[in-house]
């Protein structure tokens, strides 16, 4: 009996967890009773934390915030704080401002807020702006700005992106600088934000009024370049030219490097080229004179001509720049426009083509031993067709060409140009070479040659090899007498031909007398002959008709 009332007591009595459990249902239910009244109570009150147009509307009703708003535009005036501590007033006047609380623009924005949702804006509040509740005049506004001292600061300092300095051979980054430049674009958003939302104060540093840097410190990309600057600055690079070495030092390769606006890697072309130019005139043979111990055993100076080395500023300034951002070590020579044999002692080197022009003969000199010579002929000096002399360098090397010219088309074996239309080549019409044919029957300005020479020649040359010319007569200048009496027995002789176009075969001998008295006078003074057109004309027409190959 006694262990069934015990029983009975210990199921009528709550156990602890029972109490605990009805404690917190009481305590949620009291909770949810006090946010669903609040949520009430925000159907028409904003939330706490929230402002209008910069006035503080928390848990303030419509009509209390419509007043607190009506308040705060009566005399209102904003004052903007320039970096340097001064600061200047906008009234409300100067930019046309006004508030209209009866547009239904708090109502909407009341309307809109779901009041249930208190909770959720205790820790992140709401910032209403409405720029039908508070509004401007634009073109006011813009007037104003124009007036602010801030924007007429002539004292004011440039913003300067973050970028490179060069210390001891080594580049940093140099800070950004934050200047006092007003970015009018900025400034009037902000200042339009800031009055529409009634801001006592706009302080110019922390809207971001002023022109903001780009570039700061810790761009990740500067940084990168920088890196790879100072990596460019340790490359081994040297410049082997003949059996000397000039080397590229790191301060030399640092001074020439830059960044550019858009954070790549540029160069002071202006010092680089500068540098390249000091080398060149190191280097550059082309256009000088030298020294060449004949075969006759005496000392001449060769006059300039196409040999020799040229830089190629453009190109090595191009090979350079390119060099520097591959990153790795260099050694090269320069780029050149044209090339020698060397560039120690004589830039030609020991193997060339000689030419005597007072001997009329040709050497081929191979290695510094003569490999074959032969007599040749030279440029006609009567008709003032002189063979160039100086140093020059094969232009090319072609078999079975053919020559062209005024009033001549000749095949030749071999042809070797090496002063524009001047060359080395065979002349298998010549029946003698040497002595003194070049005086009055030389050629157009080439180096007539046995056909033998001229094949030995062309099998042991290339393009470049060098051609070496001295001596030969110089051509006097006819006086002006001289010249109107042979140009005046040119103009006859051809005025005996007649009618060009009306030439028959009995007229070869005229025409061809004609010929010789006109390519007799010297290039120069050809055109003073008026009527040389009715010879070229006579020539073409007998060609036509009757031969093809005379007057050659």
């Amino acid at each position: 009996m006694g262990s069934e009332e015990k029983d009975l007591k210990d199921i009528q009595k709550p156990s602890a967890g029972k109490k605990v459990a009805v404690g917190i249902g009481i305590a949620v239910g009291i909770l949810l009773v006090i946010y669903v009244g609040l949520g009430v109570f925000f159907q028409s009150h904003f939330y706490f934390r929230s402002t209008v147009n910069g006035v503080n509307a928390s848990a303030a009703s419509l009509d209390t915030v419509k007043s607190r708003i009506r308040e705060q535009a009566a005399d209102y005036q904003m004052t903007v704080k320039a970096a340097d501590g001064s600061s200047e007033s906008i009234t409300s006047g100067e930019v046309g401002l006004d508030v209209d609380v009866n547009s239904g623009s708090i109502d909407r924005l009341m309307d809109e807020q779901n009041g249930f949702l208190w909770g959720a804006h205790l820790v992140r509040p709401v910032d209403y702006v409405s720029e039908s509740l508070v509004y401007l005049d634009d073109s006011q506004l813009s007037r104003r700005i124009d007036t602010l001292a801030c924007v007429n600061n002539a004292k004011a300092t440039k913003t300067e992106n973050a970028t490179y300095e060069l210390k001891d051979g080594t580049f940093y980054v140099k800070d950004e600088v934050y200047g006092t430049e007003v970015d009018k674009k900025a400034l009037t958003a902000n200042l339009k934000a800031a009055l529409i939302s009634l801001q006592e104060n706009m302080d110019l540093v922390e809207s971001k009024s002023y022109v903001q840097p780009t570039v700061l410190s810790d761009n990740k990309e500067l940084n990168e370049l920088i890196d790879r600057l100072n990596d460019i600055t340790q490359i081994n690079f040297v410049y082997t030219i003949g059996s000397k070495n000039v080397p590229l030092t790191a301060d030399e390769i640092a001074g020439w490097l830059q960044i550019d606006d858009d954070l790549e890697i540029a160069f002071d072309e202006e010092a680089m080229a500068e540098y390249i130019a000091d080398m060149a005139r190191e280097v550059n043979t082309a256009g000088t004179t030298r020294t060449l111990h004949t075969q006759s055993g005496v000392d001449v100076t060769l006059a300039p001509g196409n040999y020799g080395w040229r830089v190629n500023k453009e190109g090595e300034l191009a090979q350079l720049k390119e060099d520097l951002l591959g990153g790795k070590d260099v050694s090269r020579d320069l780029v050149y426009t044209t090339t020698a044999h060397s560039h120690d002692g004589n830039d030609y080197g020991d193997s060339y083509v000689e030419v005597d022009m007072n001997a009329q003969h040709v050497w081929l000199v191979m290695n510094g031993a003569v490999v074959a010579e032969s007599d040749c002929v030279t440029g006609d000096v009567a008709l003032n067709r002189l063979t160039p002399v100086g140093a020059f360098r094969i232009t090319y090397c072609e078999k079975d060409a053919i020559l062209k010219g005024e009033n001549y088309r000749t095949h030749v074996n071999y042809w070797m140009p090496f002063a524009g239309d001047c060359g080395l080549h065979d002349a298998t019409w010549r029946r003698a070479f040497g002595g003194d044919l070049y005086l009055t029957d030389g050629s157009h300005g080439c180096v007539n040659l046995p056909l033998s020479m001229a094949k030995t020649i062309f099998s042991n040359v290339e393009t470049g090899f060098p051609v070496l010319v001295y001596g030969g007569m110089t051509y006097i200048p006819l006086t002006d007498e001289e010249v109107a009496a042979r140009v005046n027995e040119i103009a006859n002789a051809i005025n005996q031909i007649g009618d060009p176009n009306a030439v028959t075969p009995d007229h070869a001998a005229v025409i061809q007398n004609a010929l010789n008295l006109y390519n007799a006078l010297p290039e120069v003074y050809r055109g003073n002959v008026g009527n040389a057109g009715n010879l070229s004309q006579a020539i073409a027409v007998y060609r036509a008709n009757f031969d093809a190959n005379a007057f050659n």
